[in-house]
């Protein structure tokens, strides 16, 4: 189907609307899987692993 995701979808439980909304508003593009998954590259410490940039 075309309007399948192409991998699992993984949330995260428990995070606050409030703070939902202020990394959406920083977020490039307020793509919050893109800088989720550069938060678990950085935190298992990757050796390419940067911080996730943020929009000003």
């Amino acid at each position: 189907m075309p309007s399948q995701h192409k991998h699992k979808l993984v949330g995260i439980r428990g995070a606050p609307e409030e703070l939902v909304e202020k990394v959406r508003k920083k977020a490039p593009d307020g793509n919050l899987s893109k800088v989720t998954i550069e938060l678990w590259h950085q935190y298992v410490s990757e050796d390419d692993a940067k911080p996730p940039k943020k929009d000003s």
